[in-house]
C-alpha cells in the first residue's frame, strides 16, 4: 500500500503487542503517533519508547494535540479509559476521534458509544482481525459506524481497512463472531492434545492430524504459538463473546466451550512462562501433563 507524508496525529492507549505494532507502520509511514507513560505499566512504558511512539505524558496533552484517539488497550478498561477521554474534552472543548478498537461485546460497545457523544465527540467501533506480526500485510481492521469515511482514507493508507456497517457496534459483533471460529478450533485441538497425552499418543494422533486436516494446521501456525503469551486475552475475549451471545439469545455452546478449556489451561499454569516457536511445541507442553 502506497505510504504519504501526512500530518495527522493518532493517539494510542494504550500500546499492548498490537498497539505497538499498528503504532510503528504508522510512524514509518509519516503519521505523528503519541501516547502516555504516566500511571502505567513497565512493559507498556519499554513498548512506547521500542516504537518510536512519542510520549506527551498525560491525557491533556493527547487531547490537545491528538485527531484521532485510539483506544487498544483490554475490555475491562475499555470504559473507564473512555470516562477519562470524555471528561477531558469537555474541560478542553476540543473532541479528537476516539476509536474504540478493544474486544469488546456490542453491549459495552453502545455504553462507551454514549459516554462520547454525550459530549461532541465523535465515535468509531472498530477491530482488528489477525496476528500483530506484520500487521500492515497480515491483518485487517474492521470499522464501524456513520463517521468512518475520513478514518477509512487516513489509515487506509498504510492498512488493509473494512467497513462493515452503519450500525456502531458491528464491528465488534464482527470480530467476536470471527474469533469464535479460530478460537474454539484452538480450544478443541487444546482439549483433545490433553486427552491424547492421557491416552499416550500424543506425536501419534498430531502426525494423523497434521496428514488429514493440512489447511486446519497451516491456520493453527499462525495462533497456537501466541497463546502462553496470551491466554487470559483470549480468556476475556471468549467471556465478551459469550456475553453478546446471551444477550441475543442466540447459542453459545462453543464460545463456552472454548472459554472454559483456556481457564482450565490458565488455573493450572501448563503454558505458563513457556517459550514456544511452533504449534509442535504448544502440544508437546501437553505431553508433560499428569493424569
Amino acid at each position: 500500500m502506497t505510504k504519504s507524508i501526512n500530518n495527522t496525529c493518532i493517539a494510542i492507549l494504550y500500546p499492548g503487542d498490537m498497539g505497538q505494532a499498528i503504532a510503528k507502520e504508522l510512524i514509518s509511514a509519516n503519521f505523528r503517533v503519541i501516547s502516555v507513560s504516566n500511571g502505567r505499566s513497565t512493559n507498556t512504558i519499554e513498548r512506547i519508547k521500542n516504537a518510536g511512539i512519542e510520549d506527551v505524558k498525560t491525557i491533556e496533552n493527547i487531547v490537545k494535540e491528538a485527531n484521532y484517539i485510539i483506544s487498544l488497550t483490554n475490555a475491562e478498561a475499555s470504559i473507564s479509559i473512555a470516562e477519562i477521554v470524555a471528561t477531558e474534552m469537555e474541560l478542553q472543548k476540543k473532541y479528537p476521534v476516539f476509536i474504540d478498537m478493544n474486544s469488546n461485546n456490542p453491549q459495552t460497545v453502545s455504553k462507551i458509544h454514549k459516554i462520547i457523544t454525550k459530549t461532541k465527540g465523535l465515535f468509531i467501533n472498530a477491530a482488528v482481525l489477525g496476528n500483530s506480526h506484520k500487521v500492515a500485510t497480515n491483518a485487517k481492521i474492521i470499522v464501524s459506524g456513520t463517521n468512518t469515511k475520513q478514518f477509512i482514507d487516513t489509515i487506509g493508507q498504510v492498512f488493509h481497512v473494512k467497513n462493515v456497517g452503519s450500525d456502531i457496534t458491528s464491528a465488534s459483533a464482527f470480530k467476536l463472531l470471527f474469533a469464535m471460529v479460530n478460537k474454539s478450533i484452538n480450544g478443541l485441538f487444546f482439549e483433545t492434545m490433553i486427552a491424547a497425552s492421557h491416552y499416550g499418543f500424543i506425536d501419534e494422533l498430531n502426525n494423523e492430524l497434521e496428514l488429514f486436516l493440512p489447511g486446519t494446521y497451516q491456520d493453527l501456525i499462525k495462533t497456537t504459538p501466541t497463546y502462553p503469551q496470551h491466554i487470559k486475552r483470549r480468556i476475556t475475549e471468549m467471556d465478551e463473546l459469550v456475553k453478546m451471545l446471551k444477550t441475543e439469545n442466540l447459542p453459545f455452546h462453543y464460545a463456552l466451550s472454548a472459554q472454559e478449556i483456556f481457564e482450565q489451561i490458565d488455573k493450572e499454569k501448563i503454558l505458563e512462562d513457556k517459550t514456544v516457536h511452533s504449534v509442535r511445541d504448544v502440544f508437546n507442553i501437553f505431553q508433560k501433563i499428569k493424569s
